[in-house]
């Protein structure tokens, strides 16, 4: 185990200086006067909001405004939603406060709390300061920004002497992409009020082994005019574990009141989970008085282990061929996980894609496994994408998310996962048979382990968005919708079976048994994160030279090829084909799709863009698939 440790620092809060003034509010607002119309209430008139023109989601039906005031557990709180119609659009959303006026030698701080509505879609936000007026562009001072609030209520403290004898507004700015909506309560402007502590820096090790022991300190500034003899050190680690809390002791009395620095540090933590595990910190209980609290800061631990394996990304979309967005989202995305597909990283990356009935039913590919999938994420709205088990949204409309996928593929290899998954597929004829070993390095309680047969590619008439071409659909999810729940109390390698007969239609297979493939995958039943992934073919060849189809023939020539590969194929009538070369993972290393007359015509590849090996050349023609092995030498 090593430890780099590193000190961070508060921006948000300044060492405080000067004369002490007698205690003073100069603003406050906890939204507990304002009266409801219905489920919510206006924001009083003394505030200027400014809406971004989005059209809420109708679970915030009732928020027509920028913000409006809601109750939660029967405390008022002002509320702006990011959850809108359209899945893309960034909230902007303004709460500017009336103007307050600090006088010279003033020791203010601003202190408001804030949480994320739901605890799985954290809120970003700005916190503003004008010195000017009241416009967008009169706020040039960033006092605070969060990039993803935590779920549980959170004490802001800001420091705001600098601005003493200035008269300034504030603004609260939702600023989130596609999450749910953001609380905000007990906004007061006053003096610095004593006692208090406020955090100056946090140390922590850059790096642990899976369950080595480490320990977290904070440096702070307090204001006591009492012996202190116990405090709590609060942390919350953002691994799905509940926030613990630890009593330390401290033994160092002050005689007047003036800034101190003391030391907390916890006891020994233990974190199991491999990856990057984002905390939070407070001091709080000071000789356990609730009166006193102090500042958060937050920082992140990597827990990594050389005996551990490297994480292959598992990308589930959704979508449907009665939904308008996703015709034009698709090709973006299967442009993105071709590019992948295509490059060095193609062993990191499994591909899934879940048909849905969203907006509308008639999509021919919806599954009942797929719908599952749909609630288990709390999908209203598509298209929806989401990488190892978290929602991944692009803002300019899908057009950047090659970069943004080929990014998040070498980020989660480099995270690693206590799990390693190999496996091995069977088919004769319709029936199917994957064999799987899993091999775990720590004990995971519970997880649930998954096996996906999916389509390489399916052709089906149009629905109502003109979509007629979908690739790596999940087909069946093996051993059930609910995959299977494991108690890994353990570490060590455990072998699994599962097979099924795809012979009686249900569901209903677009092309020839050869064009599945399986996706395996392990997920955290807590968390939803998928720990570790792996994609396999059932390797089979199929030929219908000299065969009873007469509909479609083509022929491979030289086989092998070295540089281009000519390829010949007759068809009885006009249709759009689709032509694929896949490797035997089931990743698209080559696709080009055209409409063509009957009669004969040619092909020549790019032969020389592929590495050497086996590939399976796949045709697909009015929902049918055409198979043959092609060797490139």
């Amino acid at each position: 185990m090593w430890f780099d440790e590193k000190t961070i620092g508060i921006a948000a809060m300044l060492f405080l200086s000067g004369g002490m003034l007698a205690a003073q509010t100069y603003f406050e607002e906890d939204f507990e006067q304002v009266r409801f119309d219905g489920k919510a209430g206006d924001i009083p008139d003394s505030w200027v909001l400014y809406n971004d023109g989005n059209r809420v989601d109708q679970t915030f039906y009732y928020c027509d405004d920028a913000w409006n005031v809601v109750s939660d557990n029967g405390n008022q709180v002002a509320v702006s939603p990011s959850w809108f119609t359209h899945a893309n659009a960034y909230a902007d959303r303004w709460m500017v406060s009336p103007e307050v006026a600090l006088p010279d030698g003033a020791e203010a701080v601003l202190t408001f709390s804030a949480r994320s509505f739901d605890k799985g879609e954290k809120e970003s936000y700005y916190v503003l300061l004008s010195l000017q007026g009241v416009d967008k562009d009169d706020f040039i001072d960033t006092l605070l920004y969060v990039d993803g609030e935590d779920g549980n209520w959170t004490r802001r403290v800001i420091d705001l002497s600098a601005y003493s004898g200035k008269k300034i507004r504030l603004a609260f700015v939702q600023r989130s992409l596609n999450r749910y909506a953001l609380y905000v309560d007990d906004i007061k402007v006053a003096d610095l009020q004593r006692p208090q502590i406020l955090l100056r820096n946090l140390l922590y090790p850059d790096m642990v082994e899976p369950g080595a022991p480490f320990s977290i300190s904070v440096l702070a500034e307090a204001v006591m005019t009492e012996e202190m003899h116990s405090c709590v050190l609060s942390y919350t680690m953002d691994t799905g574990i509940a926030t613990v809390a630890e009593v330390v002791p401290y033994a160092k009395g002050y005689g007047e009141a003036a800034w101190r620095s003391m030391t907390v540090t916890t006891d020994t933590l233990r974190m199991e989970k491999i990856g990057t595990m984002p905390f939070r910190v407070w001091v709080s209980s000071v000789n356990g008085r609730e009166d006193i609290f102090s500042d958060t800061l937050s920082g992140y631990v990597e827990v990594s282990s050389q005996g551990y394996y490297p994480r292959r990304t598992l990308l589930e979309v959704f979508s449907s061929s009665t939904c308008g967005p996703c015709a034009q989202a698709n090709p973006y995305l299967r442009e993105a996980y071709e590019a992948v597909f295509a490059g060095a990283s193609a062993a990191k990356l499994s591909v899934l894609k879940y048909q849905m009935d969203i907006p509308a039913s008639g999509d021919p590919c919806v599954i009942t496994e797929g719908l599952y999938r749909k609630e288990l994420y709390s999908i209203s709205g598509i298209p929806a994408v989401f990488l190892n088990g978290e929602r991944c949204s692009s803002a300019s409309g899908w057009t950047d998310f090659s970069s943004v996928l080929s990014s998040r593929v070498e980020s989660e290899w480099n995270r690693l996962s206590p799990f390693e998954i190999e496996a091995e597929g069977i088919r004769e004829g319709s029936f199917f048979q994957v064999d799987v070993s899993l091999t775990n390095a720590v004990a995971c309680d519970p997880v649930k382990l998954y096996v996906v047969l999916a389509e390489d590619s399916i052709w089906h008439e149009a629905q109502s968005n003109g979509e007629t071409e979908f690739f790596h659909v999940a087909r069946k999810v093996l051993p059930s919708a609910y995959g299977e729940e494991l108690a890994l109390t353990s570490s060590g390698t455990r072998q699994f079976s599962y097979s099924v007969d795809l012979g009686s239609g249900n569901p209903r297979i677009f092309g020839p048994w050869e064009g599945l493939s399986a996706v395996i995958f392990v997920q955290d039943a807590n968390t939803l994160e998928i720990l570790q992934s792996r994609t396999i073919r059932f390797e089979q060849e199929s030929s219908n030279e000299g065969g009873s189809e007469s509909v479609f023939n083509f022929r491979i020539a030289p086989n092998p090829c070295r540089d281009v590969c000519r390829v010949e194929f007759s068809m009885a009538e006009a249709a759009c084909v689709s032509m694929a070369i896949v490797d035997l993972q089931g990743r698209i290393c080559y696709h080009e799709s055209g409409r063509y007359g009957a009669g004969t015509h040619v092909l020549e590849l790019p032969a020389e863009n592929l590495r050497q090996g086996v590939y399976l050349l796949r045709f697909s023609m009015n929902g049918r698939s055409y198979m043959k092995k092609v060797i490139i030498c």
